[in-house]
């Protein structure tokens, strides 16, 4: 399932909330003078969050190779990673100055949107509250694509939950049901939310038989299908871009 013309909607919609930051943030383009960062994780980290984020970067630089755009990944080792030249600042995650280091940063980077990979886990605080204080300082349009919705969250995720809906302009989640518990749970208003699925990845099969690959005497088991980053990006970036545009 190719679903890359949805994720290429995701980035730029609006301002700090639904109602008057909305229309006070909405005439900002995403443009040659404006760039489009990327705060989450990025490879070579071994998570998820990391290659995902690393993926919809590299399928908003294919389809939009006039926005210049970047990402802050949040470290979790004081050693660190050999980032690749896309990333152009770091977040120590434990360390809540380095996330207001990170919003000065982006303050003076002439970012247009910032589009949030979120996770609980991946952010410093309790419940990964040492994001807000990135969020807080921002002036610029956020988009949060949530990971995780939890239906029975304790306060300190209550908490971080309600204050993301007060910063973020627009909300990206995988399933319907997510859309709903939004909507039921944490009382999100429905037109900031897109609902874009995950879809599968698009490759190349080779027929071999399983002894040339030494598993003739493995049972089969049901097969599962990862994110196709590409085609993710696609259909999220479509639809930031072109709000961003018509305001």
């Amino acid at each position: 399932m190719d679903v890359s013309a949805d994720w290429a909607g995701c980035i730029g919609a609006g301002g700090r909330s639904a109602t008057d930051g909305f229309l006070s943030m909405s005439h900002r383009k995403i443009s040659t003078t404006h760039r489009v960062a990327f705060v989450g994780n990025s490879i070579p980290r071994r998570c998820g969050i990391a290659t995902f984020t690393s993926g919809l970067r590299d399928a908003f630089t294919q389809r939009y190779r006039h926005v210049e755009n970047f990402i802050v990944p949040v470290t979790d080792t004081e050693e660190g990673y050999d980032y690749p030249p896309e990333v152009w600042f770091e977040i120590a995650e434990k360390e809540v100055s380095s996330y207001r280091r990170a919003a000065d940063f982006l303050s003076i980077s002439d970012v247009g949107v910032v589009c949030l990979q979120h996770e609980f886990g991946i952010f410093g605080g309790p419940a990964g509250s040492h994001v807000l204080a990135l969020l807080r300082d921002l002036r610029t349009p956020i988009v949060t694509t949530l990971h995780t919705i939890l239906r029975d969250p304790d306060p300190s995720q209550r908490a971080v939950m309600d204050e993301l809906g007060e910063l973020s302009s627009r909300f990206v989640v995988m399933t319907q049901r997510g859309a709903e518990l939004l909507q039921e749970v944490y009382g999100f208003a429905r037109d900031r939310i897109s609902i874009i699925p995950h879809g599968i990845p698009q490759v190349t099969f080779i027929t071999r038989s399983s002894s040339d690959i030494g598993l003739a005497n493995v049972r089969p088991v049901r097969p599962t299908y990862l994110h196709d980053h590409e085609a993710l990006a696609g259909r999220a970036l479509d639809t930031v871009y072109r709000h961003s545009r018509s305001n």
